[in-house]
């Protein structure tokens, strides 16, 4: 964990050269046992790792939500202690941000057991995924279907002959992940879904007009795997 907090402070820094960041009019967390421990709970300020200029000619977000909203986090501290705060997901730099009485803070990923947003839950990755967190969108006995969050900044044509605007491209991936350690990356049809599972005849049968790019078909066939 401590070689993958140095990784997430390096990409801080690659992050925060390409794009700057903007403080929203949020407001700020008021949780007394949280504020009290935020040495637990945080890895530091967002603007202590700030080294670049704004480069205001990228445009499009880093982050994964269009706005900061109260996710619900539990952590390791105490009893899984569990607490709601504003904050998103900063995928240039793959790390949770939160906002705390006015100043921005990277989230402490060795404080976290699980992050929910509504009926989306995000852990942090043990998984060989080159990742700190990845989103869990189903998972059974044997295996969990996990996805991650990549971004990039691209140039694209503008309608201008010969010129050119950088922006921020953001893609996600696949994979399943079972319970010995092992992945894979997320087969693209049924029948090597089927395979990758080993899904007996009986369950090969019961699934076999599900549709794979459903996602509540695709989770149901994941908990029954």
């Amino acid at each position: 964990m401590k070689k993958r907090i140095l990784i997430l402070t390096l990409l801080t820094l690659a992050a925060s050269h390409m794009v700057g960041y903007s403080q929203s009019r949020i407001p700020s967390a008021t949780n007394g046992l949280f504020s009290n421990n935020l040495d637990f709970f945080a890895i530091q300020k967002v603007s202590d790792v700030y080294t670049g200029g704004v480069n205001e000619d990228i445009k499009g977000s880093i982050y994964l939500f269009d706005q900061w909203t109260k996710l619900r986090i539990t952590s390791t501290y105490k009893d899984n202690y569990t607490y709601s705060i504003l904050a998103n997901y900063n995928i240039m730099a793959d790390r949770f941000e939160i906002f705390v009485k006015g100043e921005k803070y990277i989230l402490n990923p060795e404080s976290v057991v699980k992050i929910t947003k509504g009926n989306r839950t995000f852990k942090v990755s043990e998984e060989d995924l080159e990742k700190n967190y990845y989103e869990e969108v189903a998972s059974g006995d044997n295996v969990s279907l996990v996805k991650i969050y990549e971004s990039k900044v691209v140039e694209v044509p503008t309608k201008t002959l010969g010129l050119i605007e950088r922006k921020i491209s953001k893609s996600e991936k696949e994979f399943l992940v079972f319970k010995d350690g092992s992945m894979t990356k997320m087969p693209k049809s049924r029948g090597k879904l089927f395979k990758a599972l080993n899904l007996t005849s009986e369950k090969r049968d019961k699934f076999k007009k599900y549709d794979i790019k459903n996602d509540y078909e695709l989770a149901a066939i994941i908990k029954d795997a």
